[in-house]
């Protein structure tokens, strides 16, 4: 029984990865942002 714990932990572990990936481009975005406001200003 054990075992078969082990294999779902690692099937669940590459699962994860893709998710972090989406957050990462997502706060890339409201960087942005804040320049084209200095633009503005400026």
């Amino acid at each position: 029984a054990e075992e078969h714990l082990d294999e779902v932990t690692e099937v669940a572990e590459p699962e994860p990865e893709p998710e972090v990936s989406e957050p990462e481009p997502e706060v890339s975005e409201p960087e942005p942002e804040p320049e084209v406001k200095a633009e503005v200003t400026g």
